[in-house]
């Protein structure tokens, strides 16, 4: 039976468990590495490679977590959650979601044209152009009517309460930014599936930030009385 090893190989994902948590990030032991902690920092925090503010806000100590090894340098192992699949036993705020994986990918441009939802009219473009566009039906408005999609309940909702909805429960988007129909066609529908796509999936659960420590505090009164005295300095080198 080979022996664990002592040092993380970079690269390579392994189980862990939080053993403590700093605004800058959360320290984690590693499994089948004993005696080796490493650091998560903050920007390495969010599995889908998201701007997390507080390390507090992902991960509290105890969590598990998967981590993958970014670097082993001078002893100090740096470990990310970018990229990396979360299990059940990780925290909620790291978890894919049950309806991210049962929604797929969401809909392209082309997949909406051919929804029985989405309509397509056209209309004399308002816009520059030259008078041949302003005679023909150049104009592209797209309607997709959303209670009529076959999309999840959450997916609905999110569309409906944009700003894009419609009273009449219609996500509308019209495009005239070109000389020919075909191109406001594609320009339309690709606007659609933008909406679509922003509101495919529901928006991650944060954990609350509920203060920091008093070791944290000192450096934030330290950082805000050296910014204050930089910028007095700076007042008095200008002569004002």
């Amino acid at each position: 039976m080979l022996a664990a090893p002592a040092i993380p190989i970079p690269g390579v994902v392994y189980k862990g468990v939080v053993k403590a948590v700093m605004p800058y990030g959360a320290f984690c032991s590693l499994e089948g590495c004993s005696g080796k902690d490493g650091l998560i920092h903050v920007s390495q925090l969010d599995p889908a490679g998201g701007r997390v503010q507080f390390a507090a806000n992902m991960v509290a100590v105890g969590d598990r977590v998967s981590v993958r090894v970014l670097a082993v340098e001078e002893g100090k192992v740096s470990l990310t959650c970018r990229d990396v699949h979360q299990g059940e036993e990780a925290p909620e705020a790291m978890r894919p979601s049950k309806v991210e994986q049962v929604l797929g990918l969401p809909p392209t441009a082309e997949e909406l044209e051919q929804l029985p939802c989405v309509t397509l009219s056209y209309a004399r473009s308002s816009g520059a152009g030259g008078q041949n566009v302003n005679k023909l039906s150049t104009k592209c408005e797209a309607r997709l009517f959303v209670e009529q999609s076959p999309w999840a309940g959450g997916v609905k909702a999110r569309l409906l309460s944009g700003t894009s909805a419609t009273s009449a429960g219609a996500v509308l988007v019209t495009s005239e930014r070109h000389r020919t129909q075909s191109a406001n066609r594609q320009d339309a529908l690709e606007k659609l599936a933008v909406i679509v796509s922003d509101a495919w999936r529901p928006p991650k659960v944060r954990r609350q930030y509920t203060g920091i420590s008093e070791q944290g505090k000192r450096q934030r009164r330290d950082d805000k009385r050296r910014t204050a005295e930089k910028k007095e300095n700076r007042r008095l080198g200008s002569g004002d």
